[in-house]
């Protein structure tokens, strides 16, 4: 599911219309919602990322691309810098 998200976030920023609005649609329907009920979750990964664990600095960056988007993208390349490889393919 999420790598259909990459291609779809792909697709969007070269301008693909009917991907733009799919991602508006799921923008729309999970921002709101991300952190009910995954508060938890949340707290983990922070807690991880923060520690410098890799893989947790990138899915805690992919967790957050529909509501912080600066915030993903700064989980994502602490992730990347690091070597971690799922990382620097979603960086470039």
């Amino acid at each position: 599911m999420v790598e259909a998200f990459r291609w779809f976030r792909v697709a969007a920023r070269k301008g693909d219309m009917k991907s733009k609005s799919f991602m508006n649609k799921i923008y729309d329907k999970v921002v709101d919602g991300i952190f009910h009920g995954n508060e938890k979750k949340y707290d983990q990964l922070l807690a991880s990322a923060e520690q410098g664990d890799a893989i947790a600095q990138f899915e805690l960056g992919e967790w957050l691309v529909f509501s912080h988007v600066r915030m993903s993208k700064e989980w994502i390349l602490k992730s990347a810098e690091q070597g971690y490889v799922r990382a620097q393919e979603t960086a470039d």
